[in-house]
């Protein structure tokens, strides 16, 4: 984040809630030898749903019948 202070505004503008999910999300990595790279790719993979103000399980496809969690409906194509 202190690369990018775009993207420390907008995480910092999440509830907290959402924040506390990313981070244990992106903590949660397996210990490898690549562990930097794997916490680095899942923050990556989920910034789009960070800009957005998306939490990790809200549905981003709008297919969803229980919005605003994801039921898999986009999985189902």
């Amino acid at each position: 984040m202190s690369e990018d202070p775009k993207f420390k505004e907008v995480f910092d503008s999440l509830t907290p809630d959402r924040q506390k999910g990313y981070i244990l999300h992106i903590q949660k990595v397996k210990k490898s030898t690549k562990r930097t790279f794997r916490r680095t790719s899942r923050i990556e993979k989920n910034s789009k749903r960070i800009f957005i103000g998306k939490d990790l399980h809200d549905c981003v496809c709008g297919l969803s019948k229980k919005m605003p969690k994801c039921d898999g409906s986009h999985n189902k194509f």
